[in-house]
């Protein structure tokens, strides 16, 4: 089950629509107390907090993106405003480093998190027992119905690349092409299928790589993982990485131009990643994959290796079985997140803002999918209070001055606020 994706409980099981995630058992209560970019909010809050688990206990980018993940699928069936996040996100860690391979004993995990949540006194003392966290694992893993295998985007990545671990190590592909196997040999077919996919296989620099992998650790601030499916989040990601570099075969076109207002915005919160980059691999790491294999319907011949040229990104996208209008929505959805995290770390920003003027917004579908204002007409009863009067349009919902924590600290400030109004409001509506 493990090795297909399709016939995974991944698939099958937990991706969601946007109208199931919204009526599920856990968010529907949520929305009672909070707003959806509240719950946002709190999405980047609670990847951030298990980060910073993950690197006290040096865990890889893997396990920390499987704990996101079943962090976001409990809640699906759990409500914020019913639980203890903190606790969750613990158990979420000490869960993921099991599965993942990268074991930490439970007394590390609970000091690792005791680190982490004394930095937030007002949502309570994190318990000292580790039985406590014992038994919540047992009640995550049950919520989460036992279905404990994760596809990240991460592989779909490496593999549209051609830098995944399967693939074969430049030099053995030279020694190959020196003896090309004869037609009727039993390694023939297998040679040509290995170079049939390389010469398939997306032209991404190491830069460009690097860029869309940090992308994909940001969608993990983000719902997307329980919405798209791994693959489909890695497209976006490297859509939006060519836009913002383009490839050297699309520098003349017009339709990546490097004026424009949103593309500036976009690669000015895409550049500095805030994701651990030590997770990724050096470039001198992925410059050791294969970068060469045997161009379709080519007869090797002995004693001539063979190197095709790669797929630019316009054919790759053209080419590739899937609409493009999914993959603009998924972008636009990215785009969005890094918005909303720019305003909940600036105090002097609302978390909601009045939509733009339509007028103002570029022609075209990537453009117009780039820079349609972040807004919902539909706002629900708790949104729309959430949204400051225009006389106080340059502060925070309930704040009569302006903080003065910036950066990651007023972001944890105000999550916080978020999250003891919804903890007393659901208190006060009693059982």
């Amino acid at each position: 089950m493990a090795a297909n994706y399709w016939l995974s409980s991944h698939a099958n099981c937990h991706i969601l629509t946007r109208h199931d995630l919204r009526n599920s058992p856990g968010r529907s209560i949520d929305l009672k107390y909070a707003g959806e970019r509240e719950i946002a909010c709190i999405n980047i809050w609670s990847s951030n907090v298990i980060h910073k688990i993950g690197k006290r206990l040096n865990c890889r980018q893997i396990v920390t993106a499987t704990a996101v993940t079943y962090f976001r699928r409990f809640y699906v069936k759990n409500a914020i405003a019913e639980t203890d996040p903190c606790l969750v996100a613990a158990a979420a860690v000490y869960v993921a480093t099991k599965v993942e391979e990268a074991p930490s004993h439970i007394k590390s995990v609970l000091e690792a998190a005791r680190s982490v949540f004394s930095d937030y006194p007002s949502l309570g003392s994190f318990p000292n027992d580790a039985t406590v966290l014992a038994e919540m694992e047992f009640y995550l893993i049950e919520d989460l119905d036992f279905h404990l295998m994760v596809w990240h985007p991460y592989r779909d990545l490496a593999q549209f690349a051609g830098r995944e671990d399967s693939a074969v190590p430049k030099d053995a592909m030279e020694r190959m092409s020196e003896w090309t196997p004869a037609p009727n040999s039993p390694l023939y077919q297998e040679y040509r299928q290995e170079c049939d996919r390389q010469a398939s296989m997306l032209d991404l620099s190491d830069t460009t790589l690097q860029m869309a992998w940090f992308i994909i650790n940001d969608t993990y601030r983000t719902d997307l993982i329980l919405l798209y499916p791994p693959y489909i989040i890695a497209l976006a990601a490297i859509y939006i990485t060519v836009v913002l570099h383009p490839h050297p075969s699309l520098q003349g076109m017009k339709a990546f131009p490097q004026t424009n207002k949103a593309t500036r915005r976009i690669s000015d919160d895409i550049g500095p990643s805030r994701t651990r980059r030590q997770s990724l691999n050096t470039p001198s790491q992925l410059s050791n994959q294969v970068d060469s294999g045997c161009a379709e319907g080519a007869t090797p011949s002995v004693g001539s290796p063979t190197s095709p040229t790669k797929v630019v990104p316009l054919d790759f996208f053209a080419r590739f079985p899937i609409s493009m209008s999914l993959v603009l929505e998924l972008v636009q959805e990215i785009v969005a997140s890094y918005e909303l995290w720019n305003r909940l770390e600036n105090p002097n920003l609302p978390i909601y803002r009045a939509p733009e003027d339509p007028a103002k917004i570029p022609k075209g579908l990537a453009s117009t999918r780039l820079n349609r204002p972040i807004y919902d007409p539909n706002l629900s009863t708790v949104e729309s209070s959430a949204i400051p009067a225009s006389n106080s349009s340059d502060l925070p919902p309930g704040s009569s001055t302006p903080t003065k924590a910036t950066g990651d600290k007023a972001a944890d400030e105000r999550v916080v606020d978020i999250l003891l109004r919804m903890r007393k409001a659901r208190e006060l509506e009693g059982p």
